[in-house]
């Protein structure tokens, strides 16, 4: 079926790639879709950038070396040492082979390192990280198939379990993305999570089911171009089958700078992003409950 749908829109003008990278929201040809983005169109205006609470300095500096440190700093917080360090060294001591994607030393004195390689096979990206580098137990294995721009599939297992293996697969057409995503549970008989989404025109729109099918998610956005810029609205509901709970939320975001949003909690979000100058931006987000309850947060970013 796949070969049938690429055969049919092999054409200049009506390739797969070439009609998903012309619909804004629908994937790119530059990487597949991974599983957890499916529901991404709708997750940017709900989600993103709604700082509300601390007080947060995030700084991100590039070496000649085309290596990147990244510091973040949150002030007040009372932590003996309120910071978090990440470095991301493409060429570690000049060896292309091995890229070290993240080495992170968090508030609690912990290193976090990932590290990554596409040198080995050609359509086969192998990675490996811990949450703890002094914890073998926390360290995982995982092989990423990158020999396609619509198939996206990701097999993971844990360096000291073999046995405990993840995975996800995603296939991108030219109206839809699917996937599915498993735990080690399916080895047991547990079925996987389910997803898709699909679009048309402006609109586009995502199921995803999960924990064996007991808990669905629907989300939905709308991009909208106006004399004012991009305006892009948002909704999702999220239903369970086994406790009978649901949720629900509305976003609206213009221009990617001024954001709104209300929940089934009674929770109006809002933030407002602001270029104070060239690489320094600055987020604050407020956060009002109908109960009385509020937060609000700041971050300032420098690159």
């Amino acid at each position: 079926l796949a070969q049938a749908i690429l055969a049919f829109t092999a054409g200049p003008d009506r390739s797969a790639l070439a009609f998903c990278a012309h619909v804004p929201g629908r994937g790119t040809s530059a990487m597949p879709t991974k599983f957890d983005d499916i529901a991404k169109p709708a997750n940017e205006v709900l989600n993103d950038d709604y700082p509300t609470s601390g007080h947060t300095l995030k700084a991100k500096q590039k070496t000649a070396g085309s290596a990147t440190l990244s510091t973040q700093v949150d002030f007040f917080a009372g932590a003996p040492t309120p910071a978090k360090l990440a470095w991301k060294v493409p060429k570690p001591f000049g060896a292309g082979a091995v890229s070290i994607d993240k080495l992170e030393m968090d508030k609690s004195g912990k290193f976090k390192l990932e590290l990554s390689s596409d040198k080995v096979c050609p359509v086969i990206k192998f990675e490996g990280k811990t949450a703890d580098v002094k914890d073998m137990d926390k360290a995982s294995i995982s092989l990423t198939y990158t020999g396609s721009k619509t198939v996206f599939a990701k097999v993971e297992t844990k360096a000291t379990k073999p046995m405990d293996v993840s995975g996800e697969l995603t296939y991108q057409c030219p109206a839809a993305i699917c996937g599915l995503k498993f735990s080690p549970a399916v080895l047991k008989g547990q079925v996987p999570d389910f997803g898709v989404r699909a679009w048309h025109g402006a609109f586009v729109g995502s199921l995803v089911a999960k924990d064996a099918l007991g808990t669905y998610t629907g989300s939905c956005a709308y991009t909208q171009q106006t004399d004012k810029g991009v305006m892009k609205y948002a909704a999702t509901y999220s239903h369970s089958l086994k406790s009978g709970a649901a949720g629900f939320a509305f976003g609206v975001s213009c221009k990617g700078l001024y954001k709104m949003k209300v929940d089934d909690k009674q929770n109006i979000f809002c933030s407002i992003k602001h270029k104070c100058s060239e690489g320094v931006t600055s987020l604050v987000g407020l956060r009002y409950n109908l109960k009385g309850d509020w937060g609000y947060g700041v971050e300032l970013s420098i690159e």
